[in-house]
């Protein structure tokens, strides 16, 4: 009788159908992963597969989960030394992405980092690398710097310097970035030495010209 009152009426039969598709999706994806082998074991090796299929399949936040709790088990190489290079730097990406949204900047950073290190040396390099170095660039010049305390900043900062090729607006945005942690940090010389070096990577760069106006009224 219940059923019958349910498909009768219209309104209560698609809400009955949309559920019944959402339980059969779910159903049906429980029992492909109860097929696959990395689901039934948690060795390191298997961790890292699950790593992989979780981000290949969206679910970032089951990954980053995952890797969390298994580099506090077996290291920071963790997914290096179980993956195939190929997967371990599309897992590389994945994460870096699912960092940067999730606003876990110093991880997406690190992430990114050792792909480029990997990628550099390549002499066929993966299809996103480009997007790497984008990704890279923005998280010294726009999300790190108003996310980290200021000595961090400026350590990871210099290093990002002599790492990755800059342009010179984009140096100038980093010397700008350091002269305002030097200035958080009293360190008014370092700041207009910095301040200087940004001015002179791009003379037309409008805020370093402003920050200087507004710096030199303290």
């Amino acid at each position: 009788m219940r059923a019958f009152e349910i498909l009768g009426d219209r309104d209560r039969r698609r809400e009955y159908d949309h559920r019944w598709r959402a339980t059969r999706r779910t159903s049906r994806r429980q029992s492909t992963e109860q097929d696959l082998f990395f689901f039934r074991k948690n060795d390191a090796e298997c961790r890292a597969l699950r790593v992989l299929y979780f981000l290949v399949h969206m679910r970032g936040e089951e990954a980053a989960s995952l890797v969390d709790g298994s580099e506090a088990r077996y290291g920071a190489k963790f997914l290096g030394e179980q993956l195939a290079r190929e997967d371990y730097l599309d897992c590389l990406f994945l994460l870096g992405e699912h960092f940067i949204k999730t606003r876990r900047y110093s991880d997406a950073l690190e992430r990114f980092l050792s792909l480029y290190h990997v990628e550099q040396r390549a002499r066929f390099r993966r299809h996103y690398f480009g997007l790497t170095m984008d990704h890279l660039k923005s998280l010294y010049i726009r999300y790190l710097p108003r996310t980290l305390p200021p000595e961090d900043l400026i350590d990871v900062v210099q290093s990002g310097m002599v790492v990755i090729p800059w342009n010179r607006k984009e140096t100038a945005r980093l010397y700008l970035a350091l002269a305002k942690a030097h200035e958080k940090l009293d360190q008014r010389k370092l700041a207009r030495e910095n301040l200087a070096k940004a001015l002179g990577a791009d003379p037309g760069f409008t805020k370093a010209k402003r920050w200087s106006a507004e710096l030199a009224l303290r």
